[in-house]
C-alpha cells in the first residue's frame, strides 16, 4: 500500500510540472515596449504575428524618419537556450543582421547583432510609458 501510495504521488508531481510548465508565456515576455536609446532614443513595439513569429517596429524617435519602419523581424524564441532569434534591420542602413535578443530581467533587453565577424551589442530597456502609435 505504502509503496503504490509513493509510485502515485510521484506519477501526480510529474503530472503538474508537466502540466502547468508553459513556455508561451516565457516566449510571450519580450512583448512590449523597448527604449533603444543608442538608436537615436527610439522606441520599439514587440508583437506577435499571426503566424506566432514575432517583429518589432519603431514607434517613436528623435530621428522622425526612423517612425513606423519596421526594424525586427522572423524573431522566434528558442526554448533551449530562452532567447529570441530573428533579423535586425537597422533603419539607417539597408541590410539584414542576424540577431538574438535575450531578457537580462523584466526590464532590460540584450541585443546581439552579428554580421560576418562583427558583433554588436545593446541594450535596451522596458518602457513602462504605452506610445501611441
Amino acid at each position: 500500500m505504502k509503496k503504490t501510495s509513493l509510485i502515485l504521488c510521484v506519477c501526480l508531481g510529474i503530472f503538474c510540472q508537466v502540466s502547468f510548465k508553459n513556455p508561451s508565456a516565457q516566449a510571450k515576455d519580450i512583448l512590449g515596449y523597448w527604449y533603444a536609446k543608442d538608436l537615436e532614443e527610439s522606441y520599439v513595439k514587440i508583437m506577435q504575428s499571426k503566424a506566432g513569429s514575432y517583429f518589432g517596429r519603431i514607434v517613436k524617435s528623435a530621428e522622425p524618419t526612423f517612425v513606423d519602419k519596421v526594424m525586427l523581424k522572423n524573431m522566434v524564441f528558442n526554448e533551449e537556450e530562452s532567447l529570441w532569434e530573428g533579423t535586425l534591420m537597422p533603419p539607417h542602413r539597408n541590410i539584414e543582421v542576424n540577431a538574438t535578443f535575450k531578457l537580462k530581467s523584466e526590464q532590460v533587453l540584450e541585443v546581439e547583432g552579428r554580421v560576418f565577424l562583427i558583433t554588436k551589442n545593446y541594450t535596451w530597456e522596458r518602457s513602462e510609458e504605452q506610445i501611441i502609435n
